[in-house]
């Protein structure tokens, strides 16, 4: 073969190919095999099942290769079967791509999938790997809403979008992780988005059963109306992963998940995030993008992933973001009614203090407005702000 002109990739031979891989430790009993996967090392054990990095040796190229390894609950078997089957219909650059479905020779279901190198946006946010700047970290946003968007284009909701479920490659790969909790809207017996090979029950969550990680749910997915959750729900929990990807923490932070979980449905995150890290304030017009993805009436959320993108992309590209206008007019409206009650209270405190104290001073009226027109500027601040807002877009949508 001729040598390769400059700038020009050498061709790959089979020659070229290195022939066997370095195995490691296992973790499997007595053979490091899974399937026709030779494995190389664990990538990950829990309770149910383990995670491998393996050898595929028809290809010469290591998987990610999951297993069930206990096999005597039958709903378990056929719930993996169906995140196998799911995640496989799902093909999109940002969701990882399955290779194969079966079982090895000991009877463990198994299923081989991308192996992707990199770090999680948790262990990135975190400081356990390089943590990009915010332009960086806002176009790896930008990828994981792509990726959602596309499996909810299939019919197909995550329900535990997180940091931890966000994998970023070392070249630029971004990959939305760990489709088990997913469902297919609509139709909770449908087995996969192709709506093929149906497995009745399989993905159903029975109403009250609260599914996914606290921090970053839903109010509804919190409250545990599973019947209720749309791609809507998922635009929640996209805001949930923008706000700590402002703040550097997650919206919601208690001693345990119950504590967590009763946050969630109390109200809205106590401080946008740019006063939650003060020493980093993050934009002020992502404070409004947030705020509109993580209203509490799914009405007044973005309606697609897509839309959160959209305004994402038009802070980086220097533009306005929809949800600062949309906010701003909702705070107009707010500082109406604050005004009003601002003047009210002063009128009825001077009263009070001077019927309490004869002769005393009476309340000093430019005090009291102050205190309380700081109240107002935490209002503006935006998650306070969210309730009407799509009344408000929809007007100045007309209007522009």
């Amino acid at each position: 073969m001729p040598p390769p002109r400059p700038h020009e990739t050498p061709a790959v031979t089979e020659a070229a190919l290195p022939q066997t891989l370095p195995l490691g430790d296992s973790g499997l009993d007595p053979a490091p095999r899974v399937g026709r996967f030779e494995v190389v090392s664990t990538l990950g054990q829990g309770g149910m099942g383990a995670v491998y990095a393996a050898r595929d040796p028809e290809l010469d190229r290591v998987a990610a290769v999951k297993v069930v390894l206990r096999t005597d609950d039958p709903e378990a078997l056929r719930k993996f079967v169906r995140e196998a089957r799911l995640t496989g219909s799902l093909e999109h650059p940002g969701i990882p791509p399955v290779h194969e479905l079966g079982r090895s020779a000991e009877g463990h279901p198994y299923y081989a999938m991308k192996r992707v190198e990199g770090s999680d946006l948790a262990a990135m946010l975190a400081g356990e790997a390089d943590t990009p700047d915010l332009p960086r970290l806002l176009s790896i946003f930008g990828k994981v809403c792509d990726a959602v968007a596309f499996a909810h284009a299939r019919g197909v909701i995550h329900r535990d979008l997180k940091p931890a479920n966000i994998m970023v490659g070392a070249f630029g790969e971004v990959l939305v992780m760990d489709w088990g909790l997913a469902r297919v809207m609509g139709d909770p017996s449908v087995d996969h988005a192709s709506n093929a090979a149906p497995a009745p029950d399989v993905a159903a969550t029975h109403e009250g059963e609260v599914m996914g990680t606290p921090a970053y749910m839903s109010p509804e997915q919190a409250a545990g109306a599973n019947s209720q959750l749309d791609a809507r729900s998922d635009v929640y929990a996209l805001g949930a992963v923008l706000y700590e990807i402002l703040a550097g923490v997650p919206p919601y932070v208690g001693k345990n998940a119950m504590e967590v979980l009763v946050q969630v449905l109390d109200g809205p995150p106590p401080v946008a995030p740019s006063a939650r890290a003060p020493e980093r304030p993050p934009p002020w017009e992502l404070d409004f993008v947030v705020a509109r993805a993580m209203a509490r009436d799914p009405a007044a959320r973005y309606p697609t992933a897509q839309a959160l993108k959209a305004d994402v992309d038009a802070y980086l590209d220097g533009r306005r973001v929809g949800a600062a206008r949309c906010i701003a007019a909702a705070a107009g409206k707010q500082a109406q009614q604050v005004d009003f009650t601002i003047r009210i209270t002063i009128g009825r405190k001077r009263k009070l203090g001077n019927a309490q104290a004869p002769g005393r001073q009476a309340l000093r009226p430019e005090v009291e407005r102050n205190a309380l027109e700081r109240e107002l500027a935490q209002l503006r601040q935006g998650l306070a702000l969210v309730p009407g807002c799509q009344h408000h877009l929809r007007n100045g949508e007309r209007a522009r």
